[in-house]
C-alpha cells in the first residue's frame, strides 16, 4: 500500500497547496501562524481556533458548501463518519474535499489577504 497521496491530475498548484496545508495543519491557518507570532492571535471570526477542523467541519461561514460537500457522500457514509481521517486521507474524502476548497478558497493566499483587509477594516472603523 502506497504512502503518496495522489491528487486527481490536473489539480491546480493553488488548490494543491491548499489541500496540503490543511492535511499538515501549516499555511495560511490562524493556529499555525500564532505559533510563528505572524498574527495576534489564533481565533476565527466566530471565536473559536482556526485549524483545519473547524474551517473544515464546523465553521458556519461554510455551511451551504459543506452540506453539498456531505451530500456527495450519499450512500458512501453516514454523517456522523465525517471527520478529517476520511476528508483528507481517503480517495473519495480528497475527491471531494477539493471541490470544497475550490469552492470556499480556503487556506489560498487569496483567502488569507481579504480577510486580513477585512479586519483591518472592521479596526479602522472601529477606531473612528
Amino acid at each position: 500500500m502506497s504512502k503518496r497521496i495522489n491528487l486527481p491530475l490536473g489539480t491546480l498548484r493553488p488548490l494543491a497547496s491548499a489541500f496540503f496545508q490543511l492535511k499538515l495543519g501549516h499555511g495560511y491557518l490562524k493556529s499555525y501562524l500564532h505559533r510563528l507570532n505572524i498574527v495576534s492571535n489564533n481565533k476565527c471570526r466566530c471565536g473559536k481556533t482556526e485549524n483545519a477542523k473547524h474551517l473544515l467541519l464546523y465553521y458556519t461561514l461554510y455551511k451551504e458548501e459543506r452540506s453539498r460537500l456531505f451530500s456527495r457522500f450519499q450512500g458512501s457514509l453516514d454523517a456522523s463518519a465525517f471527520n478529517l481521517r476520511v476528508l483528507l486521507h481517503t480517495e473519495i474524502g480528497i475527491s471531494n474535499i477539493l471541490v470544497f476548497l475550490k469552492e470556499t478558497s480556503i487556506c489560498t493566499r487569496k483567502w488569507h489577504i481579504e480577510r486580513s483587509v477585512e479586519v483591518e477594516e472592521v479596526e479602522i472603523g472601529e477606531g473612528e
